[in-house]
């Protein structure tokens, strides 16, 4: 199963709530690849901070992934930057990282730029706060429970050209 053939993993979603094993056993090969692909592509950089956000970069690809808010930085409301220089170099924030906002309660919006394709599992999981979230035009995956358990959370704009793959507990629990 290819990552962009959603109606293929809507078929093995299905059969996994029936309890099909080799179907339980393909989504668990899938998502364990979204996060290995995840966990590469953030041991080849570095963490920076910059502008109240933490990264880490790669020198090789100039690709940023957001890790979360630096310690001591809080904020209601978040514009993502589609990309930002660092030491002369112009890094694009391509994905936010697996956790990154994870329990941020004071975090009421968040705006991810086009640049962004991936947004990882529980990458928002438990904001209670968040109320509105705004998604750029490239968005082609939201990992498992990026959005899951954000009570308040009303307005979702995902302003992609073609549907982005959604697990199926992207937004467990969010919506009343």
């Amino acid at each position: 199963v290819k990552k962009d053939d959603t109606e293929a993993v809507k078929w093995l979603e299905a059969a996994a709530e029936m309890g099909h094993e080799l179907a339980i056993n393909m989504i668990n090969n899938y998502y364990d690849g979204l996060r290995a692909e995840m966990e590469k592509r953030i041991q080849q950089g570095i963490m920076i901070k910059g502008g109240g956000i933490n990264y880490y970069i790669s020198g090789k690809t100039k690709e940023a992934i957001v890790m979360g808010m630096a310690k001591g930085t809080y904020s209601k409301d978040i514009v993502i930057p589609g990309s930002f220089v660092y030491e002369g170099t112009i890094y694009s924030v391509t994905a936010i990282g697996n956790e990154a906002f994870r329990g941020c309660t004071s975090l009421e919006s968040v705006t991810i730029p086009d640049e962004v394709t991936t947004i990882g599992e529980a990458a928002f999981y438990q904001c209670s706060g968040l109320k509105w979230v705004s998604m750029g035009y490239r968005v082609k995956t939201i990992g498992g429970h990026a959005f899951a358990y954000c009570p308040d959370l009303r307005a979702v704009h995902c302003y992609a050209r073609e549907a982005p793959y959604i697990t199926s507990s992207a937004f467990s629990g969010s919506y009343p």
